[in-house]
């Protein structure tokens, strides 16, 4: 069996990640207002319909140059933000992950690497995973890659909050079982479409869904 997770809104609390960012961003003079207006520039759809990753610290270097002011005393605050993660992680987590072998599971997360990767690794749930992978491209080739290096012919399931990762995960991957993730707390609603096996809005569901069908 291999499980394929991606981080934001299916493991971690983006929505409230922001709220606190947004609360850093305040205190160091910036605005709500402001926050939003350069934190929506990213992601942002480009032509080919791809999404741009979000990068904060090009959000910060934009806002120094538009107020003309250091924001050297807000790098630290993200950084110190990004030192310890765990308090971001939904509470059904934990539970889920502690039902698989770790070789089985994977987390696939789509951002900016290094902001992406301090999220990810300080946030407690390293140590349950086979491989942690951030990358700013569809997710269907990179488990398509990963399945042919591991040879394994066993169930592989793929759970994210975004229909066209599920789309592109499953045209690469017909056999995948692929969940759509839709969290109360999730900053999307993406609509379910045919390449969605499943709907969930906790992990919780997914769990007994695989308990079932797993080979």
């Amino acid at each position: 069996m291999q499980i394929f997770l991606d981080f934001d809104d299916v493991l971690f609390n983006t929505s409230r990640f922001v709220q606190v960012l947004k609360k850093e961003f305040e205190k160091n003079g910036i605005s709500k207002e402001e926050f939003d207006r350069t934190y929506l520039d990213y992601p942002r759809r480009q032509k080919n319909g791809r999404l741009t990753v979000y990068n904060i610290w090009q959000q910060i270097d934009y806002l120094e140059k538009e107020k003309k002011k250091s924001l050297s005393r807000l790098r630290r605050a993200v950084k110190t933000l990004v030192a310890d993660t765990s308090s971001f992680i939904f509470p059904d987590v934990v539970k889920f992950l502690k039902t698989f072998a770790s070789e089985d599971l994977y987390i696939i997360s789509y951002g900016e690497s290094e902001l992406q990767l301090k999220k990810i690794n300080n946030c407690g749930l390293s140590s349950y995973f086979k491989k942690i992978i951030v990358i700013n491209q569809p997710k269907g080739k990179i488990i398509q890659q990963i399945r042919k290096e591991t040879s394994k012919n066993v169930s592989a399931y793929f759970l994210d909050d975004r229909v066209e990762q599920i789309e592109d995960a499953k045209l690469k991957n017909p056999d995948l079982t692929t969940f759509l993730v839709r969290r109360p707390e999730g900053r999307y609603s993406d609509k379910p479409n045919q390449y969605c096996d499943f709907t969930i809005s906790n992990l919780l569901e997914a769990k007994k869904i695989i308990l079932k069908t797993k080979t």
